[in-house]
């Protein structure tokens, strides 16, 4: 699976050409840091042919608060409630 997901947001932010970073942030976020520090995984976000020089200085980045404000869906919640 963090073949296919770091895959994902390599594509994305190469298309978004987000020179700012990547930002993962909510319960997701959790999951997929220990892949951020797998270089297999990382290659599979910056390795992109020709291309690989414009990803080199996109950053990312982990927000891992469960204080951080915005990232909830009211009314949903991993226990179903």
């Amino acid at each position: 699976r963090a073949r296919t997901v770091m895959t994902a947001m390599g594509n994305l932010a190469l298309v978004a050409n987000t020179t700012g970073g990547v930002y993962i942030a909510g319960g997701v976020a959790l999951h997929l840091e220990p892949w951020l520090k797998e270089r297999d995984a990382l290659d599979r976000f910056y390795q992109r042919g020709v291309r690989s020089g414009l990803m080199q200085p996109i950053p990312i980045r982990l927000i891992a608060s469960e204080l951080a404000p915005g990232f909830r869906v009211p009314g949903l919640s991993h226990s179903g409630g």
